[in-house]
């Protein structure tokens, strides 16, 4: 037991973006428990004011963003906890940890708000509690966007590809939401449209800091997860030929280290087929 709970301890310490935002979730279904248990009326009357409604964006701007925290029952808690973790867990085979609870807010944030223009075409005719399904599509979504191909092992039914998996995700998702109306389905159909267009977006453009960062040398080679300089007095005939003598491994590291930074979009053709290549491996 004292070992389970120092490995606990351990985990939130030292975790990642992906635990925080677990442990976040888990805290606020927690107070509303609490909440719910001292005062059952006050609990609904929160629930109401944090969740998509058909009063309309205008009564609850905070919903747009609020929506994707709550949690009413423990069961939906625990499930979406361990979605979470294994979906944050296979984005970041492809994208930066800081990207996590950015990817995750977007994808509530933008969701809720298609529900809201849905509703005044078509008006809803409840409030839907749709809890972190939207972020957890959107951080899956974008894992696929990098990579479709990318191949997972799973005990029962062996390696399946990303995009099938995202596929699963989604539909869960929206056969859950289905009850609530049709208006509700689009939620978590959203979350992973954004997210399977976040790659694309050179975000750099929009932060003024990353303007200022101090650029790389063009030659330099990553080794061990640091870039090594290859001075040389042709530049461009020099990348060209390192990246056929590089290693597959190091190459890929490179791949993804440009789609860290410029996008996916900005991959030549040839290294999008070494990207499906390798995934398919």
């Amino acid at each position: 037991m004292n070992s389970v709970l120092d490995d606990l301890r351990e985990n939130i310490k030292n975790g990642g973006r992906d635990i925080q935002l677990i442990l976040a979730l888990v805290g606020i279904y927690a107070v509303l428990f609490i909440i719910s248990i001292a005062a059952p009326s006050t609990y609904t009357s929160v629930v109401h004011q944090l969740t998509l409604s058909p009063e309309g964006l205008l009564y609850k701007p905070w919903t747009l963003l609020t929506h994707g925290a709550i949690q009413t029952d423990f069961i939906s808690t625990v499930l979406n906890g361990v979605t979470l973790y294994y979906c944050s867990k296979i984005y970041l085979s492809f994208g930066q940890e800081k990207q996590i609870i950015p990817l995750f807010l977007l994808g509530a944030v933008i969701s809720g708000a298609a529900f809201y223009l849905l509703s005044i075409i078509s008006p809803a005719t409840a409030a839907a509690n749709f809890g972190p399904k939207a972020g957890i599509a959107a951080i899956f979504f974008a894992a696929v966007s990098y990579s479709p191909q990318y191949q997972i092992k799973l005990a029962l039914f062996g390696f399946v590809r990303l995009y099938v998996l995202g596929g699963i995700l989604v539909t869960l998702f929206v056969v859950s939401s289905l009850a609530y109306g049709p208006n509700h389905a689009i939620v978590p159909i959203i979350g992973a449209v954004v997210g399977y267009l976040y790659p694309y977006i050179n975000w750099s453009k929009f932060s003024s800091f990353t303007l200022k960062r101090k650029k790389k040398s063009p030659l330099s080679v990553i080794k061990g997860g640091q870039y090594i300089n290859t001075p040389t007095s042709s530049p461009k005939r020099t990348i060209k030929s390192d990246k056929k003598k590089l290693p597959s491994e190091a190459r890929m590291n490179m791949i993804l280290d440009k789609i860290k930074h410029k996008g996916i979009q900005s991959l030549t053709k040839e290294e999008k087929l070494f990207l499906d290549k390798m995934s398919q491996k």
